[in-house]
């Protein structure tokens, strides 16, 4: 009864139009899901589209077919709290309604909209942002949707499913917000390069529509389509765009964002071409003064929702007043084949570096493999030798790093920290004779990891190894710093600082030139 009541207070259509309302199904709280039908009267046939089971619970006729029209299917709401989804739904069904304006009845003289208006009567109801009373997220359930647990998202797959298999459907486009990412741009599917031209054409057909749709925030990547949500781990394959498109095979399969602030553009719109023998006030309202702030309201979704219709009509070469001229489309075609060349470019390139990236880190691990190889063949070896592995923790600090002989306790001529030193004591300090200038200035430790504050620092006096005759000026001094437990990790291990050349981990040989000794 109050739906037969809301029906009656609905305004009486324009002459010619066709239009009907139907129950699809009941949410899993029993709220109503309908299913709006919109067309012109023109091409309509005495049969009516085929039941489908388990839907249209308690409704009578459905909806008449039509000869020769495609179907554009909307649908929005199936995130509750995402509203300007539902400014943009108005602002397309206003529009399509209008009733004196040609473009308006070229649509509904070439299409039949299929308008889904709720997707989510219940989270709406019960003030959720993102997920039913499940606490699921519908917008990940178009590829397992059952009638059990997702009866609205199920109820408008039978629905594409069917015009999908008459060969009727072209459009489906699934309304939503963004919160994080500024302005109003769409998300399509990754194709083959003529069918990518076409949904890359139709986005920019909608910018040069529309003052507030931003085309270089449209993706239309593979990546996007895989990708995993943070929270949940969900993944968007499971969405109503890429669900939708891999059960259909649909070109025109899209998600369309609109932020619920602020966008980043203004759009320059080109004036309209309308015939002399036509009266139409379509101008664009005016642009905002430079700099200023790109605030959305209302009017702005319901422009973006008017500017999805519009494209429909370039697209086809339908539009009476079209914003293109005479040869903008096929330019426009061009511009989006040339788009699409550069942005598959871009993904090899990037494809490349990543597979780069991956064998550099292969090959890393295989070297890492390879040292722990080599030192448990020195242990092997010097156990062999009747030395055994260092037992104690002294031994092991005392012990030297693979491919040097092993370090005196504190011979005469060599070097090592202080009495005073804070150096830990399992540092031990050696200092070489001079070597001819071959190896550069810097030490061999990477650079990140000489800036890095470690542990314990303290000066160390290079001597040379024989104090009584000093070396000349120039000379080359190599330390060599016993490596520590190899449990411990680089950033970890203690450092020493050698005559204010800086700070080299424990583990690593110092090369010094031109160095006076104190």
């Amino acid at each position: 009864a109050a739906a037969a009541a809301a029906a009656a207070e609905l305004p009486e259509a324009p002459s010619g139009v066709y239009y009907r309302r139907e129950l699809l199904t009941h949410s899993l709280c029993g709220r109503r899901v309908e299913l709006v039908t919109l067309s012109g009267s023109n091409g309509m046939l005495d049969c009516t589209e085929e039941p489908i089971a388990g839907l249209f619970p308690g409704s009578g006729e459905r909806p008449r077919q039509f000869e020769k029209k495609r179907v554009f299917f909307l649908s929005a709401r199936v995130h509750p709290g995402e509203t300007p989804a539902s400014f943009v739904f108005n602002g397309l069904l206003e529009f399509l309604l209008r009733e004196k304006d040609p473009r308006a009845k070229r649509l509904r003289e070439l299409y039949v909209f299929k308008l889904l208006p709720l997707l989510n009567p219940d989270g709406v109801f019960f003030g959720h942002y993102r997920a039913d009373t499940l606490g699921l997220n519908l917008n990940r359930c178009y590829l397992e949707a059952t009638l059990e647990r997702h009866p609205t998202v199920f109820a408008a797959l039978q629905v594409l499913k069917q015009l999908s298999s008459r060969g009727v459907l072209e459009f489906f486009v699934d309304l939503h917000a963004h919160a994080n990412k500024r302005g109003c741009f769409i998300f399509g599917n990754a194709l083959p390069f003529e069918r990518q031209v076409e949904t890359v054409l139709y986005a920019k057909l909608v910018a040069a529509n529309c003052l507030w749709f931003d085309f270089n925030g449209c993706e239309f990547s593979e990546s996007g389509m895989y990708h995993k949500d943070r929270r949940s781990g969900t993944s968007k394959e499971g969405s109503a765009r890429v669900g939708v498109f891999k059960q259909t095979d649909l070109t025109f399969c899209f998600a369309l964002e609109c932020n619920y602030n602020t966008g980043k553009i203004v759009n320059k719109l080109q004036p309209v071409q309308v015939a002399a023998n036509q009266k139409l006030s379509v101008s664009p309202p005016p642009t905002p003064p430079r700099g200023a702030q790109l605030k959305y309201n209302p009017r702005s979704w319901k422009d973006v929702g008017k500017a999805v219709a519009i494209a429909v009509l370039d697209l086809r070469q339908e539009n009476g007043a079209s914003r293109l001229g005479a040869e903008g489309l096929a330019r426009m075609r061009s511009i989006a084949a040339a788009w699409v060349r550069a942005e598959a470019r871009k993904a090899s390139i990037k494809a490349a570096k990543s597979a780069a990236r991956r064998a550099k880190r292969d090959a890393s691990d295989d070297d890492d493999d390879v040292d722990d190889d080599d030192d448990d063949n020195e242990q092997e070896a010097a156990a062999e030798g009747g030395r055994g592995p260092p037992q104690t923790l002294k031994e092991k600090a005392n012990a030297a790093p693979a491919g040097v002989s092993a370090l005196p306790r504190r011979p005469s001529g060599h070097l090592s920290a202080g009495p005073s030193s804070r150096v830990p004591a399992r540092a031990t300090v050696r200092a070489a004779a001079p070597t001819p200038r071959t190896q550069p200035v810097a030490a061999s430790a990477p650079a990140p990891l000489q800036r890095r504050a470690t542990a314990a620092v303290a000066d160390v006096k290079l001597q040379p190894p024989d104090a009584a005759k000093p070396p000349a000026r120039g000379a080359s001094f190599t330390a060599v710093l016993a490596r520590p437990q190899a449990f411990r990790p680089a950033h970890c291990r203690p450092a020493v600082k050698i005559a204010g050349r800086g700070t080299v981990p424990s583990d690593s040989d110092l090369v010094l030139r031109n160095a006076r000794p104190k």
